[in-house]
């Protein structure tokens, strides 16, 4: 069975990880404690309200794929097919990586960076974090043992999503635009490595190669023995 991130790519999805904290904690140092949109985030939401209406209109669909039911739906249908095509890889990170960004985001990030929306935390979004670590799995397990072709349609199927949720939640106004982008830096963060994680140990499962055994008996034996002796 096929790696999720194949050799080749885990230095750069390490890399890519490791940025990926790294924005996250940058970010959350830059707008920790506010409680109120900074110019930046302003900006960004006029342009997304423009685009997909404010709190109504085009926005409301967009933010369906951060609704918990949905979410909550796709981890049981990821999980329960990833089980019958016995790739248990899968099904755990499809249930463990969503719960694992949570905690991390709600028990420390939220709290150590306090920054606030309608008076709640909201750095980084818990919305972003929960779907984009669920998407994110599905998308790996589908490029998997795929062509470049499909590798390719993963790679802007996931672009497409993680712009889907971010514009949502800014034009629904559930969080700031910095939030969201936190949001998918944690979920990035967490899943790429928790994926490694699992590629090493389905490498060790892997049963060791057969070696052929020698036949009984001696080990000059030869089943079509030649006379080597010479006639007079």
């Amino acid at each position: 069975m096929a790696l999720l991130i194949p050799r080749r790519m885990r230095l750069p999805a390490v890399v890519v990880a490791t940025s990926a904290w790294g924005i996250a904690v940058v970010v959350g140092v830059l707008v920790a404690g506010q409680r109120h949109a900074d110019p930046i985030d302003r900006t960004l939401i006029d342009q997304v309200h423009a685009v997909v209406g404010n709190g109504a209109g085009l926005a409301v669909f967009l933010l369906v794929p951060t609704d918990t039911d949905v979410i909550g739906a796709a981890i049981a249908l990821l999980a329960g097919v990833a089980l019958c095509r016995r790739r248990w890889d899968v099904a755990l990170l499809a249930v463990a990586t969503p719960v694992a960004c949570v905690a991390i985001t709600e028990l420390a990030l939220k709290p150590l960076f306090g920054r606030r929306l309608y008076g709640l935390f909201s750095y980084p979004s818990g919305h972003a974090v929960a779907s984009i670590a669920v998407y994110t799995v599905a998308i790996l397990a589908f490029a998997s043992a795929a062509s470049r072709l499909r590798r390719c349609f993963a790679i802007v199927g996931w672009i497409v999503l993680v712009t889907v949720v971010m514009t949502g939640l800014v034009g629904m106004n559930c969080h700031y635009p910095t939030d969201t982008v936190g949001g998918v830096c944690v979920a990035v963060g967490v899943v790429l490595p928790c994926a490694i994680a699992t590629d090493a140990l389905r490498r060790r499962r892997l049963p060791a190669p057969r070696i052929p055994q020698p036949r009984s008996g001696s080990d000059d034996y030869n089943p079509h023995p030649v006379d080597y002796s010479l006639s007079e």
